[in-house]
């Protein structure tokens, strides 16, 4: 039985004509060529996405000279059960697909499956690229060839730097400021009216760090805390993390002022320094459970480049053997290796949340304290080459799979270690990665200024979510960029969720960049074609206008699925109107909560009843889903998501899942929204229900008319209905309200309990009122 259904959710009810509108197939040459904003056939980099897998993509005409590198660590890409030992691999990069001598452009043997140390690459417009596994013993295995395209005026960005790292690196400081540039960095404060406030705002908290009890009171003795015991702990491990947050303030406020009375910080740093490996100071793995210790490296190499002209030999010593260990536990034991073997929930593979951001912060470390650790100086290179060559784990080309608070609050975390490896290695000229322009945009239009809530990953449920992310990272993505939308962003959201951040690291970024004039985007749609997101509004997204008097779509159809903190919800949507999320899913979002993660929270559909359950440990599975087509013009966006892979853990039968969806607005303050499902199952397959969903967060009447296949109900100031439009009279209308929400109707499955003793673990981060599902 197949059933299409056809959706209207609209500020207005206004039906127009629109359009046949077709898939666009990409520019034939011999292979399809890949095109970063267009919808095309699959391309590579969504098969298996969340591993570390074949970039540049086969066909791709790149952004940047030399592309962006990287491959699996082990041919066959997913591997559930763990890599196999070491490897090492022979990158061929030539203008020839026969790769002999004349005709190579660069040649490696590398350990890693993400070398970067590559100068911008001459010779026409087709290059070929290969990989060797094990060349040169039994098991040697060579990659297919792949063809990438760099058109001419296409940016170059040379990274063969990382490969002599110790040429790169300044003496010390380093890290921000020179020795020759002190006093340039110092009269920022006269000439920057951001850095003049973060430079009062050092001095100021520096000042009252030094009053508190830790600064004179640091334990002798660094003890592991029971985990039951963490929450009412004197010395959690969170507080190790804030002291060392807090000695980075001190050491920058002698740095910035000459005022030698910072300097009594030496005395607390150096028993931090003294800490043996196992306490509650240690990084996570090696001490506690959590990983906000493992920041104690970040800022320890941070203090110890600062201060390193006034340090005695021996406490520079003692700090440099303590960053030692610590990076050497990430690299050898966490992050990079465990156990002997490269890590396949590491940076090599399909990367851990954990293992991903524990990394960041040890580069960091690892930069500063390169000439005195033999972990540094391997670490470091490894580091530079993911930062250049995957940047991200969790979307390497654009987008973060894990929603709106990790991906803002995770992106902040990258942009310390982006700015400061920087500011460190300026040669290195991190800013041209072509990263941080795609995943500014995405954030931006993920989460329009002022939305105050988000169906996309845990804890997404209001506005601080987001609008703190935006504070943290849009000024700095601004410096990095220079793209005016993005001050723009970082404007806007001061002023929605008023005092600027303390981002402290930003006084430094006017000496080496400058910003742009401030702009809203030129654009109110965007697709981020290869992490599988469309957006529509009715206007800029940096303008928080577009949501107070505007309205607007987003949607997602991701290749890799829901999984850490993001849901099983491919080609579900989320919308607003008016100043008010009229329709989005999720539940409450705790973290663990089943309902939340279920697409039976979400706007999307069910097949008899049952949702997605996409895995990426599965070698047979290779997308959850992918956005198949897009077309815009004035006042129309078009889009269509293919989540069928998804549905086929829970549905084998499923033949296909499409999700069409018709945006249509001719002004900035309105529009409508028409989707149309297409759903199927084999020929053979016994009959099934689908079930269109629709969620709606706010306590308000739903008034039905089954007559008309049809409800209504007012959020604010939008009045909405949602009609559907064809086969009305096999649809049946079911309003499940508060807590029979929780519950599936076809399956009698209740999350409800679920929900609550997800919340109940995380009693810090509790929904703000019970949700109600119509």
């Amino acid at each position: 039985m197949h059933r299409r259904y056809t959706g209207l959710i609209a500020g207005i009810a206004l039906l127009l004509a629109a359009p046949t509108l077709q898939a666009q197939d990409g520019v034939e040459m011999t292979r399809v060529v890949i095109d970063e904003g267009q919808a095309t056939d699959r391309d590579e980099r969504q098969i298996h996405a969340a591993w570390v897998g074949f970039r540049p993509a086969d066909g791709q005409a790149v952004e940047v000279n030399p592309p962006r590198f990287s491959w699996p660590y082990e041919p066959g890409i997913v591997r559930p059960d763990g890599f196999e030992g070491e490897h090492s691999f022979t990158l061929q990069i030539a203008r020839s697909a026969h790769f002999t001598e004349d005709t190579l452009l660069f040649e490696t043997v590398t350990p890693l499956n993400f070398f970067n140390a590559i100068p911008p690459l001459e010779g026409g417009r087709y290059k070929f690229w290969r990989v060797g596994w094990d060349v040169g013993t039994d098991d040697e295995q060579w990659s297919e060839t792949r063809c990438f395209i760099v058109e001419p005026g296409t940016p170059e960005w040379d990274r063969s730097g990382i490969a002599n790292l110790a040429d790169q690196l300044r003496p010390h400081p380093r890290i921000g400021v020179t020795e020759e540039g002190l006093q340039q960095i110092r009269a920022l404060r006269e000439t920057d009216e951001d850095s003049a406030r973060l430079f009062d705002g050092v001095v100021s908290a520096a000042d009252s760090y030094m009053e508190q009890d830790w600064f004179s009171e640091m334990p002798e003795i660094d003890e592991l805390v029971p985990q039951e015991e963490q929450n009412t702990a004197d010395w959690p491990c969170t507080a190790y993390r804030d002291v060392a947050t807090k000695m980075r303030v001190i050491a920058m406020a002698y740095l910035l002022t000459g005022d030698e009375s910072y300097l009594r910080v030496r005395e607390p740093l150096m028993t931090l320094a003294s800490y043996p490996p196992g306490g509650e100071s240690s990084p996570e793995g090696l001490g506690p459970r959590r990983k906000w210790a493992t920041r104690v490296t970040m800022d320890l190499g941070l203090v110890y480049d600062w201060l390193y002209p006034v340090l005695t030999e021996d406490q520079r010593a003692a700090i440099a053997e303590s960053l030692d260990w610590r990076i050497a536990h990430i690299l050898d034991g966490f992050s990079w290796r465990r156990g002997g073997n490269v890590l396949h929930r590491g940076l090599a593979g399909m990367v851990g949340s954990h293992q991903w951001e524990n990394a960041q912060w040890t580069l960091v470390g690892a930069l500063a304290v390169w000439e005195d650790s033999e972990a540094a100086r391997e670490f470091a290179p490894l580091m530079l080459n993911y930062l250049c060559g995957v940047t991200n784990g969790f979307g390497e080309t654009e987008a973060w799979n894990e929603g709106v608070l990790y991906g803002n609050a995770k992106c902040a975390t990258l942009l310390d270690a982006a700015c400061w490896t920087a500011m460190a290695v300026p040669d290195l000229h991190i800013e041209r990665n072509p990263y941080w322009s795609r995943i500014g945009s995405f954030f931006a239009y993920l989460t329009p200024l002022g939305i105050e809530r988000s169906a996309w990953g845990n804890y997404g449920r209001d506005a601080g979510s987001h609008l703190s992310g935006h504070k943290r990272n849009f000024r700095r993505l601004a410096f990095l960029t220079g793209r005016g939308s993005f001050l723009q962003n970082w404007q806007s959201a001061n002023q929605i969720h008023g005092t600027k951040a303390n981002i402290w690291q930003e006084y430094f970024l006017p000496h080496y960049y400058e910003l742009p004039e401030p702009e809203y985007e030129d654009a109110n749609q965007a697709l981020f074609n290869t992490a599988g997101w469309a957006m529509a509004f009715s206007g800029p997204p940096s303008d928080p206008a577009t949501y107070r008097d505007g309205v607007g779509l987003t949607f997602h159809c991701r290749p890799r699925g829901g999984y850490s903190h993001s849901f099983n919800n491919e080609n579900a949507f989320e919308a607003f109107a008016y100043g008010s999320v009229i329709a989005t899913g999720g539940g409450r979002k705790a973290n663990g909560d089943r309902h939340a993660d279920s697409t039976m929270s979400h706007n999307a559909t069910l097949i008899d009843g049952r949702g997605q359950n996409f895995s990426q440990f599965d070698p047979e599975t290779e997308t959850a889903g992918r956005i198949i087509a897009w077309h815009e013009q004035p006042g129309l966006v078009y889009w269509c998501g293919d989540a069928t892979e998804a549905y086929r853990p829970n549905v084998p039968q499923v033949e296909r899942a499409l999700r069409h969806v018709l945006f249509v607005s001719d002004s900035e303050t309105d529009g409508y929204f028409i989707t149309f499902d297409d759903l199927a199952v084999a020929d053979d397959a016994d009959p099934v229900r689908f079930s269109w969903l629709y969620h709606v967060h706010q306590d308000v009447p739903v008034e039905l008319d089954e007559s008309a296949a049809s409800f209504s109900y007012t959020v604010g100031e939008a009045n909405v209905r949602v009609r559907h439009l064809l086969d009305a009279g096999d649809l049946e209308l079911q309003n499940l309200r508060g807590e029979d929400g929780y519950k599936n109707p076809i399956t009698g499955e209740d999350m409800l309990e679920a929900a609550r003793g997800s919340v109940e673990r995380s009693p810090l981060r509790q929904f703000k009122g019970e949700p109600v599902w119509n």
